[in-house]
């Protein structure tokens, strides 16, 4: 039996942002995947009216966020991690409510200017390399996020952090929680420019405790090596409580 899956891919731009949704054709046993028609989200397209800093990095990582206005049409989430929203490289995520051909019908932009979003954000963060869906982390009928920001100092330099992200059906953020060396109940060690929040995954309830866990990349983790600048890289892998921690 074919099957019309409905996935969205994130590609990455050089100078100007982008994201393209591509809407694959049918696929039989035995056939290869084909695109049936695709739709660029850029700055300046339509339903997306935000302007981009050169470099800004939009399409840097995407996530499924299922159907989070309930108009039966599934939503994205979007970072641009060196966007320069704030200050240099502070970084932002945007919520994009989408239509059935693909295009935005609204959006709503997370940064250290927007959204609600306190963190605070210093330069060269970049918030938004990476994004994934907690699901209903506090059970308030809202989905919620975990976004990283691998260069944070938290502890110290580019040690990285990530934030969950509590989220209003507004699509502003109601609540957060930081992750990092120094806050949520994080006991793992982290060293210099260990860049933990590189990668975020949602695990489902790996623990049965009713709640989702997340997987956090640490691409720069020197591992059990005493030398530094090895850069073997480290997954943590984090059993969450209800708020964030």
């Amino acid at each position: 039996m074919s099957r019309r899956p409905r996935l969205a891919s994130g590609a990455h731009a050089s100078a100007r942002a982008l994201a393209a949704l591509l809407l694959a054709s049918s696929v039989g046993w035995g056939q290869f995947a084909t695109v049936e028609r695709a739709r660029k989200i850029a700055s300046g397209t339509p339903g997306f009216a935000d302007t981009l800093s050169n470099d800004a990095r939009f399409g840097v990582s995407v996530a499924p966020l299922g159907d989070f206005d309930g108009d039966g049409i599934r939503d994205l989430a979007v970072g641009a991690h060196r966007a320069n929203i704030g200050g240099a490289e502070r970084g932002a995520v945007w919520l994009l409510l989408m239509r059935a051909d693909g295009t935005v019908r609204e959006h709503h932009q997370i940064s250290a200017l927007s959204g609600n979003f306190v963190g605070p954000l210093d330069d060269h963060d970049r918030f938004g390399v990476s994004v994934c869906s907690l699901g209903d982390l506090d059970l308030d009928g809202t989905l919620d996020l975990a976004v990283g920001a691998y260069r944070d100092d938290d502890g110290g330099v580019d040690y990285g952090c990530v934030y969950v992200l509590f989220l209003a059906p507004d699509g502003t953020v109601k609540a957060e929680q930081k992750i990092s060396q120094l806050a949520g109940g994080f006991s793992a060690e982290l060293g210099l420019e260990d860049s933990f929040g590189w990668s975020v995954e949602a695990l489902g309830d790996l623990d049965g405790d009713g709640l989702t866990d997340l997987a956090v990349g640490a691409t720069r983790d020197d591992g059990l090596d005493p030398e530094p600048t090895r850069d073997f890289g480290a997954l943590h892998v984090l059993f969450l409580n209800a708020d964030g921690t």
